[in-house]
């Protein structure tokens, strides 16, 4: 039996790479290192990384990796979505990503963005004009 359940559920959104398993263990390094080298940026400037508690944010967190994307935290789980869909073989990812990044745009940056803006205003939305929301 074949470790790719959804294959067998699911031939037609299946998928077969050579060294998939590689691909999609890479993307996944790739996107713990991103969420990981985020996470740190915000604790060097010790401000929060907690979402719900933007109003204690102590600085706009603007160079390192976030000279790259504004969000890189999420980026990295957007990754992780991708490496995972590879590693099994299955186009199921697809909408799982996409759910995932519409989600987070409306319920997560927007509101983030709404924050910061008050919070940092001017400095943050020369941020915002010189840095992409994702990549």
């Amino acid at each position: 039996m074949s470790i790719f359940y959804g294959q067998s559920f699911f031939p037609l959104l299946s998928f077969g790479l050579v060294e998939q398993k590689l691909i999609g263990i890479f993307l996944g390094i790739v996107g713990v290192v991103i969420s990981i080298v985020s996470v740190q940026r915000f604790r060097q400037f010790g401000t929060t990384i907690q979402p719900h508690k933007l109003d204690e944010a102590k600085h706009l967190v603007s160079d390192g990796i976030y000279n790259y994307s504004r969000n890189p935290m999420y980026l990295g789980m957007a990754i992780l979505i991708v490496s995972a869909g590879i590693y099994v073989g299955s186009f199921l990812f697809l909408p799982a990503l996409v759910a995932f990044v519409l989600i987070i745009n409306k319920f997560q940056i927007a509101p983030e963005e709404a924050a910061l803006k008050r919070l940092f205003g001017q400095e943050y939305l020369d941020f915002k004009m010189r840095t992409r929301r994702w990549i």
